[in-house]
């Protein structure tokens, strides 16, 4: 259903009249009118290696990339706040849309981010104690 403030209701809870509604139930689904994005959330503890531009692959759940492939995407922004959890929020943009999935709201996955870019020989004498982490 569309709208006139430019967000879509996606999902309703169907309820009889004059049902109780408890606190912090689930009665609608509402989301922007824009174009698919994604939520990723990350420990803490990793977020300093993550930087907005980063690049990124979404692995849909229910579709095995071996076989559907993944979708590229870009980090837009990483939230400095930590939650109760101790994960941070990811806003990742998709970047080009992989025409074997038909991605919607609500899909599940895992997003793959590019950290860094390093060489196979270089990751050998990482591995070794051969050489730090930044050299």
């Amino acid at each position: 259903q569309q709208t006139a403030v430019g967000v879509r209701i996606v999902a309703i809870e169907r309820m009889a009249q004059d049902s109780h509604v408890e606190l912090g139930q689930w009665l609608v689904t509402i989301v922007p009118d824009s174009s698919l994005s994604i939520v990723a959330r990350i420990p803490a503890s990793r977020a300093n290696r993550v930087q907005g531009g980063a690049a990124c692959r979404f692995a849909v759940d229910g579709y095995p990339w071996i076989e559907f492939g993944k979708v590229d995407c870009v980090v837009r922004a990483v939230s400095g706040d930590r939650s109760d959890d101790g994960t941070v929020t990811l806003d990742v943009d998709i970047v080009s849309q992989n025409t074997s999935i038909a991605l919607r709201h609500g899909m599940t996955g895992i997003v793959e981010i590019e950290s860094e870019t390093v060489s196979p020989a270089r990751l050998v004498l990482r591995s070794a104690g051969l050489i730090g982490g930044n050299s």
